[in-house]
């Protein structure tokens, strides 16, 4: 079921209920952010009496680009890349294929596991020297 048929069905099974806790509920249950949940409300009760009164003229969707790129600088959410000769840098590692960026991921999950085993194996020793097992 797409995301907004979601909301206005809740809307629908919830009309007698206040429209501050309706608003509400749409910014905690569907993290909607709160001008969104007002203009979704506003858009469903126009909807639900049949009415353009209640509703604001025009509805402005903004669309963010993901990915900020000014010559060979992507900027992303999470960091900074480049892109040089067929391939994108990301501080020292260099990736050409999405195998490549997969076999990576799997090797630094490894070696994050190993760690975290090793300091928990170290955390059971302290806990029998100790007498807590």
């Amino acid at each position: 079921m797409n995301g907004l048929v979601r909301v206005l069905k809740y809307l629908n099974d919830n009309c007698y209920k206040d429209r501050n806790y309706l608003i509400s509920k749409l910014n905690s249950k569907f993290k909607y952010t709160k001008d969104k949940a007002i203009k979704i409300y506003y858009y469903w009760k126009s909807k639900f009496m049949d009415t353009l009164k209640c509703i604001p003229n025009t509805i402005k969707v903004e669309v963010k680009p993901k990915f900020k790129i000014i010559d060979n600088l992507i900027t992303g959410k999470y960091g900074e890349y480049k892109k040089l000769d067929g391939c994108i840098v990301v501080g020292y590692h260099f990736f050409n294929t999405i195998q490549e960026i997969e076999k990576y991921r799997h090797f630094r999950l490894r070696s994050n596991l190993k760690s975290m085993d090793n300091i928990l194996d170290e955390v059971i020793e302290v806990m029998k020297v100790v007498g807590l097992a």
